[in-house]
């Protein structure tokens, strides 16, 4: 198991190891799909760009009689020419904070981008291919050494306790971790699919940007979507409200506040994969003193100058400048490669 009071704060660059698109290939991702050519202006030959964000829109079109799904492709366009000179799709609609149409193009481009990336994963499979579905190829990922240290000294009969010291605060909108951790206890004990998936759900997992939809087992509402699940243009709008921006997210108070709360109780914070964008640390600083001890991450392509200048942004962030903390230890390594490195001092 891992040492109690023990925070994950997981960013896009963990899930690239389940082959999931991040950094300038999220960007290109979206920036194609949204980047709609016709083989004339008149047409509905669509060369390029996504056939169901296009349908999307001429849904919205219907709904709103005044809005000419013109001005839907001029800004679609708009956004896909400025992808490769922001930052992130979530810098780019805060930039155009009030544009509620780039808002839902963005919207509608991330969770298409998300479902067909979790469709390509070697996490993905259909109903019928269950019974044939192994984790072997995953056995190099961050997610299998997580779960080695997870269930270390868990018996079956006290699996109830395999999550009791850790909570996870996740800022992409996959669904990954769930449902890799649901197929790990129910492999791994020999317990039923229903069983695991209970388990999952006692987890304590933050996405302060959303998802792009609960998993079925997680909630059972109308507007859940199976890992990977093949949509149809008005399911697609409707995960909308699924996805936050960082303006969305810090309206919701009880959501943030236990986020917060989660930070301030840890004694230790694991950063994996993340790029420590000031906006994210800002939605996690707690208030006054917290229990932190110890901060470990991965800073994998982040250059030592400014993998230095994080380290005081944590210490800042986390009011512990001058006060006694054990460590703060970033290190250049995937998340996979972190694990292997600290597997001992993380563990209990």
């Amino acid at each position: 198991m891992f040492k109690p009071g023990t925070v994950f704060i997981v960013g896009a660059g963990a899930s690239a190891e389940l082959d999931m698109p991040f950094g300038d290939n999220f960007k290109s991702s979206l920036s194609e799909k949204v980047n709609f050519q016709f083989t004339n202006y008149h047409s509905d030959a669509l060369n390029n760009g996504d056939h169901l964000i296009l349908q999307a829109f001429r849904l919205i079109g219907e709904k709103r009689a005044y809005l000419d799904i013109n001005d839907l492709l001029e800004q679609a366009w708009d956004i896909s020419n400025a992808l490769p000179l922001v930052s992130s799709i979530d810098s780019y609609v805060e930039m155009h904070s009030g544009n509620k149409n780039i808002e839902r193009i963005s919207k509608l481009a991330i969770i298409r981008t998300i479902l067909m990336a979790e469709k390509n994963s070697k996490l993905y499979f259909t109903p019928h291919e269950k019974r044939e579905f192994s984790l072997r190829p995953l056995t190099h990922t961050w997610l299998a050494k997580f779960t080695q240290i997870l269930i270390s000294g868990v018996s079956k009969a006290e699996i109830e306790t395999v999550f009791d010291n850790i909570s996870i605060i996740c800022f992409n909108y996959d669904r990954c971790i769930e449902q890799f951790l649901a197929l790990a206890l129910e492999y791994t004990y020999s317990i039923e699919e229903a069983d695991a998936r209970k388990i999952v759900k006692k987890l304590k997992i933050y996405h302060p940007y959303g998802t792009v939809g609960d998993l079925p087992w997680q909630d059972g509402n109308v507007y859940d979507i199976t890992f990977g699940k093949e949509i149809h243009a008005q399911q697609l709008l409707q995960q909308c409200d699924k996805i936050k921006t960082y303006s969305e997210q810090t309206e919701e108070k009880n959501a943030l506040n236990s986020i917060k709360q989660e930070v301030k109780d840890a004694k230790t914070l694991i950063f994996l994969g993340m790029a420590y964008h000031k906006q994210n640390l800002d939605l996690l600083k707690p208030e006054g003193e917290t229990k932190v001890r110890s901060i470990y991450g991965t800073s994998k392509g982040i250059s030592d100058s400014d993998t230095n200048i994080v380290s005081g942004d944590l210490r800042q962030f986390l009011d512990i400048v001058g006060k006694d903390i054990n460590d703060i230890r970033l290190k250049s390594l995937t998340c996979s490669e972190f694990f292997d490195e600290f597997r001992r001092t993380i563990a209990q």
